[in-house]
């Protein structure tokens, strides 16, 4: 529809009155990091790019002691408040590890009551970036700053998180952005958060892109990109979250950025294999942000300028190396794959259209292709998507927008090359626009429903049915595109179910479809649906999750590790190959602070080690473990396992235990020889340099030998009882080389034009050659727990290694490499941790003179520094005092928190040569004062106070004054009546009653954000109640009222009818008909549709379900206001006196606790 110009000061206004109505918001996930360098004006900058894009917020990632951030996060909050923006803080768990409770309230103390600072229902806001361990930090947390907390523990997943801690999240945000491996984005992982969270507000995230390589931080996937940016808008819209955070603003390491590139915030691409930042702009996804952004939170938007935004990568996906990159990641336990079968060769564009008729052609090297549009807005004014094939061609890129042959808009982008040593997965975006103004409004969002979607599996046709004509259920389908509602065929009557063999999840789809059609139509398939109700099976893992590795193998050497972490669903591919797929058997759980590293620097085991090892696998011949408390017991087992006629022997030892397996024996001396190794390398030294190739052969020695040692196995816990290893021969072909810039060639010191690294490398495991070596010996052994070593060694042990070793010729040391006997004197004194004079192998020193390999780099001294020792004149004695600011915490009868107060830390230290220092440490503090306090059920309680520790006294502050407060009477609520049934009422959701709008003469507005609210918080009483939520005969009703803004009142009552008999003798409160139900009822439905679903002005209704009866009743009665009260009366201090003061939601008690 198009409007003159006259008309747009009418529909902002339409936009500006919706504004405050709702509390919708779009966020965006910003960096501090990288803001270092950032001034206030340029904090100035990023927040008006921010406000042009419709952004609400930044959500400011703090990783815990970064250093800048502190001067970085007081130059923010002094520019948003000079823009009028907002800010909160996303605390980052996982960058630097978990942050201290008192740093985080420090820092929220500091700004929460800044202008700037983001609110939410008058709360100030507060989120994370996981944490999950750290989750009862929050409770005081929020008790001492009143924040309201959404973190973001997707690690643990939606129905974990929404238990911790007793549920201390106030509602959750999802870090689950971007789609599974070639599949589109889907909204399965919103439905759990929106099932789970029962009610509580949702952050729904959005992001554009993902492809990271990292080294550093062992990172280097990439997640599907091509129609994300345009689909997950999309699903936004059906959705309707709380909340939408955008991910990111500026993380330029993960390649999801939309803010523009700053040079000085690339510090990511400097251990980088190369730059794949740099002049690959994003800022074109900004271009529609107003479009989208004002269509999800008011349900309406309009535009004055059409145009388009394109983004592609640079390179053919095959044209180059993929830098083994792949598409997912294993260390999220996803199927890896190719990163070129997941990521598409083309130019995806997104058009912002006034009407039909728009033709988008593009050009690549000169040659055209007219685009097709896969998505469409329905009624013509709106977001148009599409996309072109590169189709092989490589050059510049040009992109025309078109409409009955006169050019709307037309932009170029960067060209298309296949010149690159390896692929950039990352995207270049543009964007063009008219000149012309247009001004468009497109249909209401709100007068929308959806018109097509999709679904996993054998959902997909039976969804892209139902979502045609408006049923689009979340928890089963995926909604890709909204509309006017269509016209259904006419009911045919059928009564559909799910048929044997299939689960609840099905059933409203077969009700639906078949009711619009027969069984055996697409939308009805006879393989899903029948008329015959029957017993349905339970699933025990979602149909919605796609399938994981379940086994899997590994190159020679890394058999063991494959095999173990492959069947957890670890399977890295650049080392493993996974052989079987299935739903994920869950890893046992870590040991706490154990970690796992490859024996070898110069190898890349793609992290198996750091998996495999906390978990109770560390095979000692290729990983190397560093539990927090220390090894196993050395538990060397016999030689004859391998003479055994059982072809998988059984060893045994108490975890934790290091398994030392005797040495395969050789009949005769038996040469081993590894043939040379020819490497080629590439890498360009400048980011305008051609690439440069060197080719480095390695050779090794030969090696004669009567035994072949084998690795131990270290046993770090039982989790690992009764699985089958592989024994892996310590025999093991590798040399590091180092390959500097060539002769003539100068590597300047790093900026962001260029690209400056040495790369030191080895072959990759599966390309480097295993000695010839012939041998019948078993392969495999099966472990157990036992209370001792079996079968224990007497005699032909093998020894126990520190890290991968090479053999010794004295018989001595079983390993090959740096044994704990390699080098070791006849009489027992010290000697070289590489090997003594006797030592054979790869990894031993030479007899004299510098070992064989390639020359040092050119420029590089080859040398190396001397050793120190213990007379170091460095390690002089010295002491020092340290004070330091702690906090101290006191507890009321209960153990619980009562409140914190600064004290102060005295530490000395003492440091005599270069020994361990030895502290003391003193704390000093002034007297706290311990004082609880109690808040009663309702602002007219006037009951006794209970003892403390006994139900209330969960709210601890200070007091600042004495007040005297006359109650005033209130009529009670009408209580409904109820008849008891002698017969046992089935266990069932019955009618609404309303209540008669003429009971409640004169009564006061309800407003529905209000109710809906306050239904939350009644159902979340439920979490007071511990593990046991349920409700019995003679129990008390569970009974809320509060208020809203206004003064009007709002009460919720749920109670067990009297004499009423049920198939159950007791209900849960949150669950009444239990949690296996297909259409899940809960305390939240009941309450919030006895409001919705009467025409009485809000005044509510009853609804029982089994024998519990919710109430809601709205508007009637008096509630006090009150303000926080003033400071503790001094009579009070002496002993044990209680009194009245005002709080913000009623009475609150004061006990002092002296």
């Amino acid at each position: 529809m198009l409007l003159p110009s006259l008309l747009l000061p009418s529909a902002l206004m339409v936009l500006g009155a919706t504004r405050h109505v709702l509390a919708k918001a779009v966020f965006a996930h910003f960096m501090v990091s990288n803001a270092d360098n950032y001034t206030v004006q340029d904090w100035e900058h990023d927040i008006q790019l921010a406000k042009d894009a419709h952004i609400d917020a930044f959500a400011l990632n703090m990783a815990y002691n970064e250093g800048t951030d502190s001067v970085s996060i007081a130059r923010a909050f002094d520019a948003a408040g000079n823009m009028n923006f907002k800010l909160f803080f996303s605390f980052d768990y996982a960058g630097r590890g978990p942050w201290p409770r008192a740093d985080v309230m420090s820092t929220l103390l500091a700004y929460k009551d800044r202008p700037a600072h983001y609110r939410y229902n008058g709360q100030p806001f507060a989120s994370t970036f996981e944490g999950p361990e750290r989750a009862k930090d929050w409770l005081d947390i929020k008790e001492a700053t009143g924040c309201f907390f959404v973190p973001d523990w997707s690690s643990v997943g939606a129905k974990a998180a929404m238990s911790l801690a007793g549920g201390v999240a106030d509602g959750l945000f999802s870090w689950a952005a971007w789609p599974w491996g070639p599949q589109n984005m889907d909204t399965y992982v919103d439905a759990s958060y929106l099932q789970y969270l029962n009610g509580k507000p949702y952050m729904m995230p959005v992001s554009p892109w993902f492809y990271t390589n990292l080294p550093q931080w062992k990172k280097n996937w990439m997640w599907r990109g091509d129609n994300l940016w345009f689909d997950r808008w999309q699903e936004v819209m059906y959705v309707q979250p709380e909340w939408v955070q955008i991910i990111s603003w500026n993380d330029y390491g993960e390649s999801h950025y939309i803010a523009p590139i700053r040079t000085n915030a690339l510090a990511a691409m400097r251990s980088a294999p190369f730059d794949y930042v740099s002049n690959m702009p994003h800022d074109g996804w900004r271009a529609f942000m107003p479009y989208v952004s004002d269509m999800y939170r008011y349900n309406i938007t309009l535009f004055e300028k059409e145009g388009v935004t394109f983004w592609y990568r640079p390179h053919p996906r095959t044209a180059c190396g993929s830098g083994a990159t792949t598409g997912n990641t294993a260390s999220q336990l996803q199927f890896e794959f190719p990163a070129a079968e997941v990521a598409a060769d083309a130019i995806f564009y997104t058009a912002q259209l006034a009407s039909k008729g728009a033709t988008v052609t593009v050009s690549i090297g000169g040659v055209s292709s007219v685009g097709t549009w896969s998505d469409t807005p329905d009624g013509g004014s709106g977001l148009y998507h599409g996309n072109v094939s590169f189709n092989g061609h490589t050059g510049p890129v040009q992109i025309t927008l078109s409409r009955g042959g006169k050019t709307i808009a037309s932009g170029s982008g960067a060209p298309i090359s296949s010149a690159c040593s390896l692929v950039n997965w990352n995207a270049w975006v543009g964007n063009a626009m008219s000149s012309e103004t247009t001004v468009a409004i497109p249909w209401l969002q709100k007068d929308k429903v959806c018109i097509r979607g999709t679904g996993a599996n054998d959902f997909a046709h039976m969804c892209a049915f139902s979502c045609s004509y408006g049923y689009c259920p979340i928890g089963a389908c995926v909604c890709l595109a909204m509309g006017t509602e269509k016209k259904k065929p006419p009911y045919t009557g059928v009564v559909a179910f799910p048929v044997a063999g299939r689960s609840a999840d099905y059933a409203g789809l077969c009700s639906f479809n078949c009711n619009l059609g027969k069984i055996g139509d697409s939308g009805c398939p006879s393989n899903i649906c029948g008329t015959a109700e029957v017993p349905l099976a339970i699933p025990t893992v979602s149909p919605f999750l796609p399938l994981t590795c379940t086994g899997g193998r590994g190159s020679q050497g890394w058999e063991g590790l494959c095999s173990y972490a492959c069947n957890y669903g670890f399977c890295p591919s650049n080392i493993c190959t996974c052989t079987q797929t299935g739903a994920l058997n869950v890893p046992p759980p870590k040991i706490r602070d154990t970690v796992g590293n490859s024996l070898h620097s110069e190898v890349n085991d793609w992290g198996l080690c750091d998996f495999a090892c906390p978990r109770g696998y560390c095979p000692e011949g290729s990983c190397n473990q560093r539990p927090a408390s220390g090894g196993g017991a050395a538990a060397p087992i016999a030689p004859d396992i391998w003479t055994n006629p059982d072809p998988t022997p059984l060893v045994g030892c108490s975890p934790p235990c290091n398994l030392i397996l005797p040495p395969y024996t050789l009949r005769t001396p038996t040469t081993i020889t590894c043939q040379p190794l020819t490497t080629t390398f590439i890498g360009r030294w400048a980011s305008n340099s051609a690439p440069i190739t060197t080719v480095t052969t390695i050779t090794f020695p030969a090696i004669t030998t009567t035994r072949i040692p084998v690795f131990n196995i270290n046993i770090t816990q039982a989790a690992v009882n009764n699985v089958v290893f592989t024994v892996t021969p310590s025999l093991f072909c590798i040399a590091p080389i180092t390959v500097g810039p060539p002769p003539g060639i100068t590597v300047p010191s790093w900026s962001s034009s260029l690209i400056t690294y040495s790369i030191t490398s080895t072959p990759t495991p599966s390309t480097i050659p295993w000695p010839p070596i012939t041998s019948t010996h078993k392969t495999k052994v099966s472990f157990t727990s036992t209370s001792s070593v079996m079968p224990t060694c007497k005699s032909g042990c093998g020894d126990e290694c520190t890290r991968n070793c090479n053999d010794c010729d004295r018989g001595d040391c079983s390993c090959m490499d740096c044994c704990k006997n390699c080098g070791r004197d006849k009489d027992g004194g010290g000697g070289t941790s590489g090997g003594g004079p006797g030592c054979i192998g790869w990894g031993c020193p030479p007899k004299s003179g510098p070992p064989p390999g390639p020359p040092p780099p050119p420029g590089g001294n080859g040398g190396g520094g001397s050793g120190g020792s213990d007379d170091d004149p460095s390690c002089t004695s010295r002491s020092a005092v340290v004070h330091t600011t702690v906090h101290c915490r006191l507890y009321s009868s209960t153990s619980k928190l009562t409140l914190e107060t600064t004290c102060t830390s005295t530490e000395s230290s003492t440091t005599s040569g270069c020994m361990k220092p030895t502290r003391t440490t003193t704390y000093t503090s002034s007297n706290c004062p311990r004082r609880a306090a109690y808040t009663p059920p309702w602002s007219d309680y006037e009951g006794a106070l209970p003892s403390p520790g006994g139900p209330g006294w969960d709210v601890y502050t200070w007091a600042t004054g004495r007040i005297s407060i006359t109650n005033k009477s209130t009529s009670k609520p009408t209580s409904p009546t109820s008849t008891s049934n002698p017969n046992t009422r089935p266990l069932a959701r019955g009618p609404i009653n309303c209540f008669r709008e003429s009971d409640f003469p004169g009564h006061a507005d309800v407003q529905s954000g209000d109710q809906d609210r306050f239904s939350v918080d009644f159902s979340s009483l439920r979490k007071g109640m511990g593990d046991d939520d349920t409700i019995g005969p003679g129990d008390k009703p569970i009974t809320f009222r509060t208020k809203d803004g206004k003064g009007v009142n709002y009460y919720f009552q749920v109670e067990w009818v009297a004499g009423c008999v049920t198939t159950v003798g007791r209900q849960s409160f949150g669950f009444p008909l239990g949690t296996a139900s297909q259409n899940l009822i809960t305390a939240y439905l009941l309450v919030r549709e006895n409001y919705t679903k009467c025409n009485n002005g809000g005044v509510g209704g009853t609804c029982q379900a089994g024998c519990l009866l919710y109430t809601f009743e709205g508007a009637r009665g008096d509630v006090r206001a009150f303000r926080l009260a003033g400071e503790m009366s001094p009579s009070a201090a002496g002993g044990n006196q209680s009194h009245y003061v005002a709080g913000e939601n009623g009475g609150v008690v004061i006990d002092d606790l002296k």
